[in-house]
């Protein structure tokens, strides 16, 4: 399988990858219930939405956004609502109800998680529940197969520099550069995260957490991009991501469908040559010219990363964050073997640090989640 892919041109590579993708999805429409979308203004989930609407009438989509909100991946989502004939369901924070769906999301994952999107999603499947879909299919695993996420092109860099390749390396250096330019406004989230790649060390914490053994999640010195994928499906991402995705799928009683993550799909992806799937700032270039005339450029061709926009200073705002701060006042003396006694609850976990500070917020939730299971106990 492997020299069949890296040797064809890339025509016949999307032509392969239609194919199975096509029956991934034709296949996760089987049911006798009623069967939905999430989609997030992305290209995963939209080109689900397109091969899913071939095969199903009167398709419902569900999304977490506000179509009159630019800072939402709304407007994305309505432009697919009105050129696929979608009927779309807008979930928003209601800030009224913002420290429930905390709460509730909590205990519907019975372990810390790393940020606001994790609640964005439960309410994505409570709304889903509430109009009576059973069934809600998602574009997860496709960053994971086809290198969606922005540090491929990082690791595709230090291959090449590591290789000693120089027409490779200027080559990579131009498509991370493109990839930057087109993220320029998101500049905070990047600095806030740039030790998380380089350093086993990983981030700087504020608690005095059980040592473990050291996690190295940047490419290695002896690894391969395609075995930095595999790492992906088997051990860094996917685990957590489907984890968040079934706890709250479940949660609502839906079964959650991935088209992305059929096997069949997810083998010929990792296999796939690098070019197939980085090219001039773009990851998932295959998946790109798949959908070439068949999903809107706005997003087929968007150089960002597109998400469930949780927008999480309006949570932490919302009081989301001085609920945390007060349980974990509450609960400060549970936590004598993890947190300094110098440690300033007010200071290191202001609504702030929260918002800027994305260990902080992880600690936080984490905090709160420990604070529940040992005053349970």
């Amino acid at each position: 399988l492997v020299p069949e892919l890296i040797n064809a041109p890339l025509n016949q590579l999307v032509e392969k990858v239609e194919d199975i993708f096509k029956n991934a999805t034709e296949i996760r429409l089987r049911s006798d219930v009623p069967v939905g979308i999430s989609i997030s203004g992305g290209l995963d989930s939209t080109t689900a939405a397109y091969y899913l609407r071939e095969r199903h009438q009167n398709l419902k989509a569900f999304t977490f956004g506000d179509k009159n909100d630019p800072n939402t991946e709304g407007p994305l989502v309505h432009q697919i609502e009105k050129e696929f004939g979608l009927e779309v369901e807008y979930v928003s924070l209601d800030p009224s109800q913002a420290v429930s769906s905390f709460e509730e999301t909590l205990n519907a994952q019975q372990a810390p998680f790393l940020g606001m999107s994790v609640i964005a999603q439960n309410l994505v499947f409570k709304k889903a529940r509430d109009l009576g879909c059973k069934v809600l299919i998602g574009g997860q695993g496709g960053d994971e197969g086809f290198m969606g996420y922005r540090k491929f092109h990082l690791f595709s860099l230090m291959d090449a520099l590591k290789k000693r390749n120089p027409v490779s390396a200027f080559s990579n250096l131009w498509s991370f550069g493109r990839m930057l330019a087109a993220e320029v406004s998101d500049w905070q989230h990047y600095w806030a995260q740039r030790r998380r790649y380089s350093s086993s060390d990983g981030q700087k914490v504020h608690l005095n957490l059980p040592a473990g053994s050291q996690l190295a999640i940047g490419l290695g010195s002896n690894g391969e991009l395609w075995n930095r994928q595999v790492l992906d499906v088997t051990d860094f991402s996917l685990p957590t991501l489907l984890r968040y995705e079934d706890r709250n799928s479940m949660g609502h009683s839906i079964e959650s469908r991935l088209p992305f993550m059929d096997y069949r799909l997810l083998e010929v992806a990792v296999a796939l040559p690098t070019a197939a799937k980085l090219h001039n700032g773009y990851g998932k270039w295959v998946l790109r010219q798949m959908t070439k005339g068949k999903v809107p450029d706005s997003i087929r061709l968007a150089r960002y990363k597109k998400a469930f926009h949780a927008r999480e200073a309006l949570w932490i705002e919302a009081g989301v964050g001085e609920y945390m701060r007060s349980q974990i006042q509450k609960n400060c003396s549970l936590f004598d073997d993890v947190m300094p006694d110098y440690l300033s609850i007010s200071e290191v976990f202001s609504d702030q640090q929260l918002i800027n500070n994305p260990v902080a917020l992880a600690e936080a939730i984490g905090l709160v989640w420990l604070g529940n299971v040992r005053s349970n106990r």
